[in-house]
């Protein structure tokens, strides 16, 4: 299994930040772990933030529950890429015996952090029970934007974590969501993301979902995200990867295959992290379904659960 990043990647926000070492025919695993988070990022794409969302009255999955599912998953694909998210995943309260178990599996694990509340020992700890990656966002040069996008302060404990994770050895990226509010500065994240060190940078564009739908004034074209990628890659040494993580003219149809597996807090298991259901959910269908489902992606059948994808524009449905 090779440690590199993938040098080509989807439209879609979560694989984006922190997929590496991807074998092909093995689908990657994101862990929705937690629906809380320390901030309230005006852009956030988790279905249940916003505030009347009717996915907060539902249960969540138990930890027993998500290993059970995890086990299922690598029983049938062996060890992959698993990304820690949320919400924010240090809220977890078991992250760090999650993350021991998932390298005992042979699972390589990323995690995607606002960084908020990353500590030296606790990013330490995670390393030593086997946290590989991380993906920490950073908006803008200028705390005051960065922290208004984000809702809380949470500029400078961005910065530290990414510098942390430098320090302790654990392969960093930072990423940028461009908002009409952040797009002309780019330019300086990037000279941030340089300074640091960074060896990967990741370009997302807003988009109108999840908490975003109150702020489409946010919104920016196709056009302005490409000057913007040049604004970038103008400011990053060469031996810095520009990834597009999400653009923000994301077309249907690039994708036909199932490479992601996105377990939510509430059992649901999705094809697309901004997608608000899953396919299956495990509470209410059964692992069953989920085997089901896992069978598919092995022998090809999976259309079917590509046309129950919502919210999402990167698969390609079948003909009505």
């Amino acid at each position: 299994m090779t440690s590199s990043f993938s040098a080509t990647l989807d439209n879609c926000t979560a694989d984006a930040a922190c997929r590496v070492g991807d074998r092909m025919g093995v689908p990657s695993i994101w862990l929705e772990l937690v629906e809380d988070c320390n901030l309230n990022c005006v852009f956030c794409y988790n279905p249940w933030r916003p505030q009347h969302s009717s996915l907060r009255t539902q249960a969540t999955i138990s930890a027993a529950m998500l290993r059970t599912v995890i086990s299922t998953i690598t029983a049938k694909f062996g060890p992959a890429q698993v990304t820690l998210s949320g919400g924010e995943p240090l809220m977890y309260p078991g992250l760090s015996e999650l993350t021991g178990h998932l390298s005992a599996l042979g699972h390589q694990i990323g995690m995607t952090s606002n960084g908020r509340s990353a500590t030296r020992r606790r990013i330490a700890e995670l390393k030593h029970r086997g946290l590989s990656h991380m993906s920490i966002p950073v908006h803008s040069a200028h705390g005051r934007v960065h922290n208004e996008l984000a809702g809380a302060p949470s500029w400078s404990g961005a910065i530290r974590a990414l510098s942390l994770g430098l320090e302790l050895g654990i392969s960093v990226t930072m990423s940028c969501v461009l908002t009409r509010r952040n797009i002309a500065g780019v330019g300086g994240v990037a000279e941030i993301a340089a300074q640091l060190g960074i060896k990967r940078f990741v370009l997302n564009s807003f988009h109108v979902t999840g908490q975003g739908l109150a702020r489409a004034d946010l919104s920016i074209t196709a056009d302005e995200f490409e000057d913007a990628k040049h604004m970038a890659r103008a400011a990053l040494p060469v031996s810095t990867d520009l990834v597009v993580g999400a653009p923000p003219d994301s077309k249907r149809g690039t994708r036909t295959a199932i490479d992601r597996l996105v377990v939510s807090p509430y059992g649901d298991i999705k094809l697309c992290a901004q997608s608000t259901r899953g396919v299956v959910n495990v509470l209410s269908d059964g692992m069953e379904q989920l085997e089901k489902l896992l069978d598919g992606i092995s022998n090809g059948s999976g259309q079917v659960y590509i046309d129950r994808v919502d919210n999402c524009s990167c698969f390609s449905p079948s003909s009505p």
